[in-house]
Order: C-alpha cells, then structure tokens, then sequence
C-alpha cells in the first residue's frame, strides 16, 4: 500500500490531534464543611468539620470538564458558571542564550456547582442542640493543565464558594441558612 505525502501527514496529524484531545486530568476532591460555632469535644473543641463528599473531575485538553459526585449522601446539580481561558507560560529560568525561548500552553477551567447533603445526624461529641444537619451550597473549582498534563490537581476556591446549613432540635426547633464554609481535604 502506497501513501501520498499529503495522506500521510492528514494521517500523523489527525493521530497526533487524537493524542492530544485524550490528554486529560482528573482526581476526587474531598470536600469538607466547617461549622464555627459548633464545638466537636472529639477534636479538642475544635468546629466540626465532617467529610460531607467527594466530587471526581476530568478536564481533557479540548476543554470538556466533568463534575460528579461519588458520594450517594451529597448531590450535585449541573454546572451553572463555566469559565475558561487559554494562555502561555514562560518556564521558569531558562537561558536563551540568543535563541527563542517557548513559551509553554495552560489552560484554566473554573465551573460552578451547586450541592447538598442529606440530613446527617449529629453525634453525641458535638456541644450543640442540633439533632440533624444538611449542608448546602455552591462549589466553584479550578483546574489547570499544562503540556496536557495537570498543572495543579483540582481546588475549592473559597472567594466563589458558599456554604449554608439547616437544621433541627430533638423538639422540632428549626435552623435555616446558618453560615459555614467548605474546605478541602
């Protein structure tokens, strides 16, 4: 079988194209909230921060991000903010020595989602009256890739995210709206 150069270069670049959209990073984010006001005698009256989920993410070099969460107690509805933006890197400490230094291609992805867990019972450790707990709010991440490969792994980034709870006493006293905070793991 004969190839023209013009097929055979249509085909090394469409494989290398292929290589290149299949680069991906992905990991699992644990994600915390963290509750001030709720002493936890466990840990030294430190706030109760319980593990509430774990969102897995793959960004691939073309751009396509995926969020879901593995966690069957903490839901996650679809991305509602999605930024992106492409630029160059200088790296770091190179001599030119009269020669073109390049500049190498990152890409950064932010999305925003939406979250909540199930009502969680409070455990005997907590100095609170609350009997069940449900946190809820916004997650916005940001991943970065470089030379299709991951740059950073994934990061909660706390200025655009917001955390809330409700909860209840043994006598049906409701709280709603109570201000708290994610953090990462």
């Amino acid at each position: 079988m004969i190839f023209k150069p013009g097929a055979l270069r249509l085909f090394f670049s469409t494989a290398a194209l292929y290589r290149t959209v299949q680069a991906t990073c992905e990991g699992v984010l644990v994600i915390n909230a963290v509750a001030p006001e709720i002493p936890d005698m466990s840990q030294q009256h430190r706030p109760y921060k319980p593990e509430v989920g774990r969102i897995s993410y793959s960004l691939d070099s073309a751009g396509n991000l995926q969020l879901t969460s593995t966690t069957p107690t903490f839901t996650c509805g679809p991305i509602t903010n999605f930024v992106s933006s492409n630029g160059t890197s200088v790296p770091p400490a190179k001599e030119s020595k009269g020669h073109k230094v390049s500049q190498d291609p990152v890409q950064s992805v932010g999305a925003q989602l939406h979250c909540s867990q199930q009502p969680e019972a409070v455990g005997t450790d907590l100095m609170s009256p609350w009997q069940t707990i449900t946190f809820y709010g916004s997650l916005f991440l940001q991943i970065e890739m470089k030379d299709n490969k991951c740059a950073k792994p994934a990061e909660l980034v706390l200025d655009y995210s917001r955390c809330s709870y409700n909860a209840t006493t043994n006598n049906g006293r409701l709280g709603s709206a109570i201000p708290c905070s994610w953090s990462t793991a």
